[in-house]
């Protein structure tokens, strides 16, 4: 029943790839969901307690991993995660930190499971050999209903960039190609152009293009025979460790953030206020600090401050600060003139404010402010 089910699959497969006249670039083929059975496998090993956030956006990341659109032209088989995340670029719009820092949470989460997607894929054979392939690649469709979440959590989750883990999963299945090889023929199903000289720590998905050893599309379309389910099973729980550490290192490294920084006038100085969120730290510690143009005079005043659900603009978390200051630092009062009040959080992964939120259009994310001693 089940190979009758799959390879009525490949027909729906192939009217689907006829009608679209574009072919699919990862796990996720019509009308599977194997992207979202591998990020939900993922999502139901996360404590959502210590990782709030992952919990809050978890639609935002399923689409994001659904995503196929973060493959490049000389990568279709692969793409470019860490310039997803750090948002740089003009092409990734503002990516991961670029977006989040600027209170995008949708898209910067939906940016965490693009990362997710890319690394996915290179749990896929065909991906990490860079085999040419789409709708009708058999390993695929014999993955894309496949689902389990019963893979071993990684004790290292989070030791590394989220985008590392994408070269990660791809060594890790590049060193087992030679070993799943089609008894009949004494060929491994994929094989990588042995001229690409692409060593393992190098992206395969950028060189050569390698092939199918056994002719197209050679990976038997089956679960019925316990080796080939060894090696869907043993991908689909690669690529959910592999999601699960992105996922947690994606959560470790957002930093905190201020809104709405104010600083008035008043009859006992300058009354200063903001809000501070974090993603998933309950405890900050936050300074306001005085500067005169780009010299920083010293600390006004500094403290943890306990989060709470929810925080401002969408955060998981958030609390305000306010405080009226009198214009004195380091016991010495400042004569009257032109000064700049700034606010530093440290959350409890010890990630700091993005300071270059002041050279944005927004003033809602600033950290600084400009204030007047009289």
């Amino acid at each position: 029943m089940k190979t009758n089910k799959l390879k009525a699959a490949v027909g729906i497969l192939a009217v689907y790839a006829a009608a679209s006249g574009s072919p699919a670039c990862a796990w996720k083929s019509a009308p599977f969901l194997a992207h979202t059975n591998i990020m939900q496998a993922a999502l139901d090993r996360v404590d959502k307690s210590e990782y709030p956030d992952l919990a809050a956006f978890k639609v935002k990341l399923v689409e994001g991993s659904n995503d196929e659109s973060w493959h490049t032209m000389d990568s279709p088989n692969g793409g470019k995660p860490e310039e997803i995340w750090l948002g740089a670029k003009t092409e990734t719009a503002g990516g991961v930190l670029g977006n989040y820092a600027a209170f995008d949470f949708e898209h910067a989460y939906r940016r965490i499971g693009s990362i997710c997607h890319l690394t996915q894929d290179q749990a896929a054979p065909p991906h990490a050999a860079n085999v040419q392939h789409g709708l009708m690649d058999r390993f695929e469709t014999a993955a894309g209903d496949y689902s389990s979440s019963l893979y071993t959590v990684p004790a290292d989750a989070g030791a590394k960039e989220p985008y590392a883990y994408y070269q990660e999963t791809q060594d890790d299945t590049r060193r087992h190609l030679s070993s799943w090889v089609n008894p009949e023929t004494h060929r491994p199903y994929w094989v990588e152009d042995p001229d690409s000289g692409v060593k393992l720590g190098q992206d395969s998905t950028f060189g050569v293009y390698g092939s199918y050893g056994s002719g197209e599309h050679s990976f038997p379309i089956t679960h019925s025979d316990s080796r080939i389910l060894a090696i869907v099973d043993g991908q689909f729980q690669s690529a959910a460790r592999a999601t699960y550490k992105v996922l947690i290192s994606a959560s470790k490294r957002l930093p905190p953030l201020v809104s709405d920084l104010s600083a008035v006038n008043t009859g006992g100085g300058i009354g200063i206020s903001f809000n501070a969120g974090d993603n998933r730290s309950r405890t900050i510690k936050y300074q306001v600090e005085a500067y005169q143009g780009s010299q920083l005079l010293g600390l006004i005043k500094e403290g943890n401050l306990d989060l709470s659900q929810p925080g401002a603009y969408g955060l998981p978390l958030g609390g305000s600060v306010s405080l009226v200051w009198d214009g004195t630092v380091q016991g010495r009062k400042l004569p009257g003139g032109s000064y700049a009040v700034q606010v530093k959080l440290t959350d409890s992964d010890n990630n700091t404010t993005p300071y270059g939120v002041n050279m944005d259009k927004s003033r809602i994310n600033s950290t600084k402010i400009d204030v007047s001693i009289n």
